[in-house]
């Protein structure tokens, strides 16, 4: 009876090691099966449904790109195409050949475009800034990275990597010892730099939470070297209302002039003709202000 059992033990340990290591076992590819190993092995998709019939499925796919360009209609779409791309190629020549320089206000303003960067640089640029002592041009792209060049665009460098400005204020200035002053804002709060954007300081008058943003910084050219800030303020409540500051010391400190009916940042503008000592404020679709010696003055009332 021992010698019997021993010989079934033998036997079971033989057929057990046949099957783990036979070289002509397989594993089955059922996805539904119970074993924990078959399941472990995914089944080749390179041949798996569409992929079964490799030719038929490329064939069905170039009948499917067929029809959503021809529409089902009989025509050439790859020659339509190319007879396109030759047409706007020819045009694109046509205008170069012709170019003219553009004139605006009656002739008084004329010249030449010509792009200057930053080269292979994407994204959009929402405001820019130029001293003319240094030739330095200044521009916050979309992400809110300030951007230093120079007038022919040869050379490109960022200025902060540590915090994001607003895209759409950015005003240069001199002060009375020619120092060379920044002012950008980072959310509604003007920020600026008298080192190139080495170190950057927060103007004083803005209280509360940093919530809104900036919408037209502006300094005018009269005797206290006004600068005119317009933002869109939102309080710790949520509530937001448009707003009107000023500055006399060069963007150190703001105070504020005027709430504006308005409440939305995107439906109040600013504007100040080159070199003059007024702005003009636009307070939603009918309410239009003058500046002029630190008063608000309305022009028009919807």
């Amino acid at each position: 009876m021992k010698r019997n059992l021993i010989w079934t033990v033998l036997f079971s340990g033989l057929v057990i090691t046949y099957l783990t290591f036979s070289p002509t076992s397989t594993i089955s590819e059922d996805k539904n099966s119970n074993d924990p190993i078959e399941r472990s092995i995914p089944i080749p998709t390179q041949v798996n449904d569409k992929m079964a019939n490799e030719e038929e499925y490329e064939n069905r796919k170039e009948m499917y790109i067929e029809m959503i360009h021809s529409n089902g209609h009989n025509i050439d779409w790859r020659a339509i195409n190319a007879a396109n791309f030759a047409e706007r190629s020819e045009w694109v020549q046509q205008m170069k050949a012709s170019k003219v320089q553009l004139q605006y206000a009656n002739g008084e303003i004329a010249g030449e475009w010509f792009e200057r960067g930053a080269t292979d640089q994407a994204g959009n640029v929402r405001t820019t800034a130029f001293d003319a002592q240094s030739e330095a041009v200044y521009a916050v792209s979309d992400g809110g990275i300030l951007w230093k060049g120079n007038i022919n665009g040869s050379s490109w460098e960022s200025l902060n990597d540590h915090v994001l400005f607003a895209p759409h204020v950015l005003q240069t200035i001199r002060l009375a010892d020619g120092t060379l002053r920044i002012l950008a804002a980072s959310g509604r709060i003007i920020t600026y730099s008298d080192d190139d954007g080495q170190t950057w300081t927060d103007a004083i008058g803005f209280s509360g939470p940093n919530g809104g943003r900036g919408v037209d910084l502006y300094q005018l050219n009269d005797n206290d070297s006004t600068i005119l800030y317009l933002y869109q303020d939102i309080s710790w409540t949520g509530v937001a209302t448009s707003k009107l500051a000023i500055s006399t010391d060069h963007g150190a400190s703001f105070n504020i002039l005027q709430n504006m009916q308005e409440n939305s940042g995107d439906r109040v503008s600013m504007s100040w003709p080159i070199g003059s000592s007024i702005a003009y404020i636009l307070d939603g679709q009918d309410d239009l202000y003058r500046f002029e010696g630190g008063a608000m003055i309305p022009i028009a009332s919807g």
